[in-house]
């Protein structure tokens, strides 16, 4: 979601960082 890149980052890292 290129309109929503900081919400995309913010899910990717809570993701990632689990």
């Amino acid at each position: 979601n290129a309109h929503n890149f900081p919400l995309d980052l913010a899910a990717i890292e809570a993701s990632t960082n689990g």
